[in-house]
């Protein structure tokens, strides 16, 4: 395959040569979740300061981008607006911009979002009217479904993720709820979340909690 599919192994395909997975496990759910072209950028910078929460998930742009970003989050933090970091490590951008670090175990992002929407599906959360009016309802339907055990009988909790993920249920509860209270959220995921074995689904997660609170453009 062209580009080095990240389900290339499973498809009986070859990798070409080294760095060929450096965007796959982030372009392909693009494909599938939004429909769109996986070569537009994904980082968000625009929209930093016309946010009511911008959270950092797995994101370093100290380290791996230009200043130009960490100066944007500078004045975002300046102008009041709560800055979230949720990283393995205390990073140069946590300690210059966040007003809060949400350590979490590598590779388990996905069960601290999970447990997020299992809040917002309880409390009644969610942009109903988004998701009428642009997410495919059967999608909804069985995403709930999984996530509130319906099936599987495996109710995914804050309290079912603080095990697997090692961030106290109370912090993913509380930090749920903000989330969906302060719409519009500037969520910005790293290519980090799909550099590891499954990590399309970190991606496509994320894509699925601002689609469930409105915050997808």
């Amino acid at each position: 395959l062209g580009e080095g599919f990240m389900l290339s192994a499973w498809f009986g395909a070859g990798v070409a040569d080294w760095g060929d997975h450096s965007r796959q496990g982030v372009a392909e759910p693009e494909r599938w979740v939004l429909g769109r072209d996986a070569h537009e950028d994904r980082q968000d910078e625009g929209n930093l300061l016309t946010s009511k929460l911008i959270v950092l998930w797995g994101f370093n742009p100290g380290k791996t981008l230009s200043n130009h970003v960490v100066y944007t989050l500078i004045r975002a933090r300046e102008r009041g607006i709560p800055i979230i970091s949720i990283e393995p490590r205390y990073t140069p951008t946590g300690e210059a911009v966040a007003s809060q670090w949400i350590p979490i175990r590598p590779t388990t992002d996905v069960a601290m979002m999970i447990a997020m929407a299992n809040v917002w599906f309880k409390e009644d959360l969610c942009d109903k009217e988004f998701i009428k009016k642009w997410v495919d309802p059967e999608g909804v339907r069985r995403w709930k479904e999984y996530v509130l055990g319906t099936v599987d009988r495996i109710d995914k909790t804050p309290q079912w993720a603080e095990p697997i993920c090692g961030v106290p249920a109370e912090t993913i509860t509380e930090f749920a709820r903000l989330y969906a209270r302060s719409k519009p959220v500037n969520l910005n995921t790293a290519w980090s979340l799909g550099r590891q074995f499954f990590g399309e689904n970190g991606i496509r997660a994320a894509m699925y909690l601002q689609a469930l609170t409105g915050n997808t453009l």
